[in-house]
């Protein structure tokens, strides 16, 4: 589980998402809950292992239904090795 606080002073509106701004890795974004200043929320963050060996990175942020991407990068590296 991971945690998101809102730093700003404004409400977050609903529908807003943590989404992948960049990468490879190929993930599906997340709704989060419309909080206001100060508050945190919670997520889950589910993922697919990549069916090849190598590395996949993914650069997430919150997206905001009425302004688009919102927040600063958050950089997510993975290294994926097949063994039989």
């Amino acid at each position: 589980m991971r945690r998101i606080q809102n730093n700003g002073v404004d409400r977050w509106p609903y529908g807003c998402e943590i989404a992948q701004a960049d990468g490879n890795l190929g993930m599906d974004a997340i709704l989060v809950d419309s909080i206001g200043p100060g508050e945190i929320t919670s997520f889950h963050l589910n993922a697919q292992a990549p069916t090849a060996p190598g590395v996949y990175n993914a650069a997430f942020r919150l997206r905001s239904p009425l302004h688009g991407f919102c927040s600063e990068e958050v950089l997510t590296m993975c290294w994926c090795s097949l063994s039989g």
